[in-house]
């Protein structure tokens, strides 16, 4: 059975998919590169660890993180890989338990 691709044009805009595609200033928008979990050409792990754990504390400040999470949720399980709301999926054991031992940590709500 052929796999669907993913085309959020054809989403229901109130799903969170459909709603966090509508956010035009996420901070992750433009940066493909750092979120992707797949090792670059010529990139060590080393390397690709330390961008990861970049991308994770962009992640972790995000002001949408958690529409974020219910974005990933909401997708086919086959869909759900890559850097999402903090977590990485699909990378590997290795390579996430090491982004994520290190990465920095997750900004705590004013008053909380």
């Amino acid at each position: 059975m052929p796999r669907t691709e993913y085309r959020p044009d054809v989403l229901d805009p109130d799903s969170p998919i459909g709603r966090l595609h509508r956010q035009r200033t996420l901070p992750c928008r433009g940066q493909a590169d750092t979120f992707d979990i797949d090792e670059q050409p010529g990139e060590s792990t080393e390397d690709r660890i330390t961008r990861l754990r970049i991308a994770v504390g962009i992640c972790r400040s995000c002001p949408a993180r958690t529409l974020c999470a219910e974005a990933l949720l909401a997708l086919p399980p086959h869909h759900q890989r890559g850097l999402w709301a903090g977590q990485v999926l699909g990378a590997g054991r290795h390579i996430a338990r090491a982004v994520l031992a290190e990465a920095p940590p997750v900004e705590m709500a004013a008053g909380a």
